[in-house]
């Protein structure tokens, strides 16, 4: 389940508009798409995570998209992510 961890550090009301499927506002919108990338941020200060951290952040991605800076390896971590998202 790491791959929610960046939902601890959005607000409830945001949390309970995703479970009930209720349309977002352009803020919300922004704090729901960058959920990845908070718990990206959670994960990398975890000694050993930070391969984790960058698969987490990759989750939402779709890599069609022109390359990630951050990610050293887009096609190891593209496919890592995809398979992280499965479980």
């Amino acid at each position: 389940m790491l791959s929610q961890i960046g939902r601890v550090t959005v607000p409830p009301a945001v949390l309970e508009k995703l479970r009930d499927g209720i349309s977002l506002n352009g803020p919300e919108k922004d704090i729901a798409n960058r959920i990845p990338e908070f718990g990206a941020r959670l994960l990398e200060n975890i000694p050993r995570l930070q391969n984790v951290a960058n698969i987490v952040r990759c989750q939402e991605k779709h890599f069609e998209a022109p390359a990630f800076p951050r990610i050293r390896s887009r096609a190891k971590t593209s496919r890592s992510a995809r398979e992280f998202s499965r479980c």
